[in-house]
């Protein structure tokens, strides 16, 4: 029997975590048409330009929406937890007779889960606001540096290895001189920002390795391929 209800919760959290990615990869894709509707491929340096501020404009608004709902939360965590305790001590009005008490602990628990809810919307939304900002950033980075979405060759491949390298190093660097902390957004806007920007330069170095691994394997393809 346990092992069954491990089984069926560790399938639980997969599919909550498809649910969530599934959100923050359509949302990415909504606002990144709507980020470059009407701007036409051969307009120059339009599209850069548009990549920069809108991942500029993601982080700054991003980091503010998240520093609120993180401030929301402690609210809610320390609302819901009153909550669930008066309905576990069965905090009701004596004189108001069995029924009335059970109505109240009721009433209590519902509120205790829709506070536990709110909670788990906030941490929804804030990683999807970290997803769209860290998607903007690499953007940027790949409008930047054509080649990594190059047709793979051994050109391609060592000077992606280069660039991934130079953002790995400014990475290490960037996290180096503000502090790695634990990554968390806080209700310190400062805070925030660093984190959501730490964010991004992971997602976008994380990205630039896939694309360096991608080139390593493309010339086994072809060796398979010619025998």
């Amino acid at each position: 029997v346990d092992w069954l209800e491990d089984w069926v919760k560790s399938i639980w959290q997969l599919v909550s975590k498809a649910a969530a990615t599934t959100v923050m990869v359509v949302w990415t894709s909504v606002l990144t048409k709507m980020e470059l509707h009407g701007v036409e491929p051969d307009q120059g340096g339009v599209t850069t330009r548009i990549y920069i501020f809108w991942a500029i404009s993601i982080t700054a608004v991003g980091s503010a929406v998240a520093t609120w709902l993180e401030a929301m939360e402690e609210y809610f965590v320390a609302e819901g937890a009153e909550a669930a305790a008066a309905a576990a001590a069965r905090d009701g009005e004596p004189e108001l007779g069995e029924r009335a008490n059970t109505a109240r602990v009721a009433a209590l628990e519902m509120k205790a889960k829709k506070d536990e809810a709110l909670v788990e919307f906030s941490n929804l939304a804030q990683a999807t606001l970290g997803w769209v900002a860290g998607c903007a950033w690499t953007d940027v980075v790949c409008d930047l540096v054509p080649t990594l979405y190059a047709k793979p060759t051994l050109h391609v491949a060592l000077q992606n290895l280069a660039v991934t390298l130079a953002l790995t190093a400014g990475c290490v660097l960037w996290l180096c001189l503000v502090g790695g902390g634990d990554g968390a957004i806080s209700k310190d806007r400062a805070q925030s920002e660093r984190a959501f920007i730490s964010g991004a330069m992971a997602f976008f170095v994380g990205w630039g390795w896939v694309l360096v691994l991608r080139d390593t394997f493309v010339p086994f393809g072809w060796l398979i391929d010619e025998q």
